[in-house]
């Protein structure tokens, strides 16, 4: 092995590193984005709805189609008491709030931004890692 190969060596520990550190971020960031942009809900009105406060408010739907969904108080910022019955509640793909009769309610699809950055930069990571790998695996033949 000639001495600049020896220099520019990637230890293992950097390439396990990355990979480890890349999948954490698309375990973390990417997954809880990717189930909430792909949840949907047809639009159903509500037959009963029941609150209760722990740290935030939470709202027990109960749909006319038979579900229940529970919302909190992040979801619906600005709630502070259950909707009337026969209110319309929607929730489509690709957003991440929901829609109240018609409406958007939910954080401004703008603050999904920074978790779109980030599971880009752990799927990032972690293909650098993999080719770390295999970088160090083809210098151990070679």
């Amino acid at each position: 092995m000639s001495p600049l190969a020896r220099h520019t060596a990637i230890p293992p520990y950097l390439a396990r590193g990355t990979i480890l550190v890349g999948f954490f971020m698309l375990l973390v960031v990417g997954a809880p984005l990717v189930m909430t942009l792909c949840e949907q809900m047809q639009p159903s009105k509500v037959v009963r709805c029941e609150m209760r406060h722990s740290h935030q408010y939470y709202f027990e739907l109960r749909m006319e189609d038979g579900r229940t969904v529970t919302l909190t108080s992040q979801e619906l910022p600005g709630w502070r008491s259950c909707p009337n019955e026969g209110t319309l509640v929607e929730k489509r793909r690709g957003e991440r709030g929901w829609r109240i009769n018609g409406s958007y309610v939910g954080e401004d699809q703008r603050t999904l931004y920074p978790a779109i950055g980030l599971s880009g930069l752990g799927g990032l990571l972690f293909i650098a890692g993999l080719a770390f790998v295999a970088v160090r695996r083809g210098r151990q033949r070679g």
